[in-house]
């Protein structure tokens, strides 16, 4: 495998600015609970490798997830120095929140619109992303141990520019000759 571009072979970012997976839950989670109000113990993870217990039907608390990742057709490429190239990409991060309980309705209607006030997308941004799209509320009742539990659900899209570094050596200098007149 090439470590930089002086050498034939693939190359591997050398550093990046974004997060994934658990990282990228965590961050979110918090988002999640400022911006609902929501105790820390009741936003949880919707896919966890060990599977919590279930609060009880009486409260309420929110299930999110990220969905799914989607990058822009195009990417830039910026020069850093002599040594290296950071390549540009936007990428949209879909995610499903799902509030359950009594006051399901509620709190889904709380973090909508409690997520569009700029002074609750600043976290978002202290983090290179930004509040997307915040789609409707959508009534998704959920059978649970053979009981119907209310369920409103909410798809969220944020946004961020991602940065990934790569050893392209620009070239210093060449030999040339001219030939003719």
């Amino acid at each position: 495998m090439a470590s930089d571009s002086t050498q034939a072979g693939y190359l591997t970012e050398q550093v990046t600015d974004a997060v994934y997976g658990e990282d990228l839950d965590r961050l979110l989670s918090r988002w999640f609970r400022g911006v609902s109000g929501y105790d820390a113990k009741m936003v949880k993870p919707r896919w966890q490798q060990t599977q919590a217990a279930l609060p009880p039907v009486t409260s309420d608390w929110c299930a999110f997830g990220v969905t799914g990742v989607r990058g822009d057709f195009s990417v830039a490429m910026e020069t850093v120095d002599s040594e290296s190239e950071n390549l540009l990409r936007h990428e949209s991060i879909d995610c499903l929140a799902s509030f359950y309980g009594p006051n399901g309705m509620s709190m889904a209607s709380i973090f909508r619109d409690g997520s569009s006030v700029e002074q609750n997308n600043e976290t978002l941004k202290d983090a290179g992303m930004t509040l997307h799209n915040v789609g409707d509320i959508i009534n998704f009742p959920e059978l649970i141990n053979n009981q119907w539990v209310r369920r409103y659900d909410v798809s969220i899209t944020v946004r961020r520019k991602v940065t990934r570094n790569f050893a392209i050596r620009s070239i210093k200098s060449a030999e040339t000759k001219l030939f003719g007149d």
